[in-house]
């Protein structure tokens, strides 16, 4: 009997064999040699490995799903070059499954791995362009009484403030 091409998915690695092996899952055909996992960043699809869409990676290698990143994190390249989830950068946030981080606006912090902007509490401020890593102290002689301010109000004639951080005068 002649000798038949194994089916796709599976491998004959040895001479005279009479069945053909199938890859475990994760796994994928290597020509002759057996079956090679797919690399992180990758996933198992029929038989190919492919590479995960942006905002999602894998669990290490030999992956048959990927999975999207956490609020505060993200993943912009798929595939190996890029695999896992990346902490958004500080002043930066992000939702589940993104593949960018944004900017917080002004007003607004973050700290690294936030999924969140947090307003500038009253006696700071945030002028700075997007993407602040913290707040400033309202300076001796201004103040701010309201979350989120971009600058501070200085004190009206006949009125003042010796220390920084102030909410009123």
């Amino acid at each position: 009997k002649a000798c038949s091409v194994c089916p796709a998915g599976s491998v004959s690695t040895k001479a005279g064999q009479s069945l053909c092996d199938t890859c475990q899952s994760g796994y994928i055909p290597d020509g002759t040699n057996g079956c090679i996992a797919c690399k992180e960043g990758t996933m198992q699809i029929q038989t190919l490995c492919v590479a995960c869409p942006p905002g999602q990676a894998s669990n290490g290698t030999a992956s048959i799903a990927c999975y999207p990143c956490e609020a505060g994190k993200y993943a912009v390249l798929s595939g190996p070059s890029g695999a896992g989830c990346h902490d958004c950068p500080t002043g930066q946030v992000s939702s589940s499954g993104a593949s960018v981080c944004k900017k917080c606006p002004t007003g607004q912090y973050a700290s690294s791995d936030s999924s969140q902007c947090i307003d500038c509490k009253p006696g700071q401020y945030s002028d700075n362009t997007e993407g602040a890593d913290s707040c400033e102290l309202c300076g001796a002689g201004k103040f701010s009484a309201r979350y989120g301010a971009i600058t501070c109000t200085s004190c009206r004639a006949g009125t003042f403030t010796s220390d920084a951080g102030m909410t009123a005068c």
